[in-house]
């Protein structure tokens, strides 16, 4: 068998006993036909024998049907093996099978590798491992999943906010393989969140100004600062007078509105796709003709 023929074939369904026929076999009592088509490089129907194998306890068996399939270095079949010796507690066995396929250079094994650890206690080990990473989009999801455990949030949002303030793509997503602005962004607030603090835009940029920086701020911070001033304003009538009140996503619409006692919340998310103020429209419940 090889590696890469094996994930052509899973990947496309073609040359292979799909799944979906695996599940009916099995569902009609055929599993001898099962067992047999799991030898020869048929992984749908190798990986639902396992399955059988480990749900009756018979690990050895289960963990040789899958042997030949991980021998080839093939990852899916590594994370197979993994999860089942993680299911059965051998966590040891599984972290080193895990491990010494990441020494080969599988672009995916760092994150698994580092979420298995975080599972099982050593969330400060994962962080360590994750954190010279966080420019990269898949690694840094992972970074985010297990510093919580570890207590190195801040760290972690400190890497964000830099990427954040630094970074500038120029030709999404080759750019910067697919981690833009706006994913560093949710990530930060999900932080953020964990830690009960408001994404708020002194989070994004440490010298926050009036209007320009609000329609400059990456999209997804743009969405949690309008429903912000959205709930705080209520509804009361907006006076752009207000200490303040020019730092609000609010003070983007135009002054026609701001007499207006009821706005609906959800219009301002709408407001916050505009790249230019000049073209703000309010979104009120009964608007003004010819001036709303």
């Amino acid at each position: 068998m090889d590696a890469a023929d094996l994930d052509h074939r899973t990947r496309t369904r073609s040359g292979c006993i799909p799944p979906e026929l695996v599940v009916r076999l099995l569902e009609r009592g055929h599993t001898a036909v099962v067992e047999e088509q799991a030898g020869p490089g048929e992984w749908f129907c190798a990986q639902a024998w396992a399955g059988l194998l480990a749900e009756q306890g018979r690990q050895t068996q289960a963990l040789e049907v899958i042997a030949p399939y991980a021998a080839t270095g093939w990852w899916t079949a590594v994370v197979e093996v993994a999860e089942l010796l993680e299911g059965w507690g051998r966590i040891e066995e599984a972290i080193e099978t895990v491990r010494a396929r990441m020494a080969l250079g599988h672009p995916d094994a760092l994150q698994h590798y580092a979420r298995l650890l975080a599972r099982h206690g050593r969330a400060q080990e994962s962080s360590t491992l994750l954190l010279p990473h966080a420019g990269d989009g898949s690694l840094a999801r992972a970074l985010v999943e297990v510093t919580g455990a570890a207590g190195r949030d801040e760290e972690a949002a400190e890497l964000l906010t830099t990427r954040i303030q630094a970074h500038r793509c120029s030709d999404f997503p080759w750019c910067c393989r697919g981690f833009d602005t706006d994913t560093a962004v949710g990530l930060l607030a999900t932080i953020r969140e964990r830690q009960g603090k408001p994404l708020t835009r002194r989070l994004v940029s440490p010298t926050p100004q009036p209007l320009k920086p609000i329609m400059t701020t990456p999209r997804r911070c743009r969405r949690h600062l309008a429903h912000r001033d959205a709930a705080a304003q209520g509804d009361t009538p907006f006076d752009r007078r207000t200490p303040g009140a020019a730092a609000t996503v609010l003070a983007l619409l135009p002054a026609t509105c701001d007499t207006r006692r009821s706005v609906r919340a959800g219009a301002w998310c709408r407001m916050i796709h505009v790249p230019d103020a000049r073209h703000v429209r309010s979104r009120c419940i009964r608007p003004v003709p010819g001036r709303c």
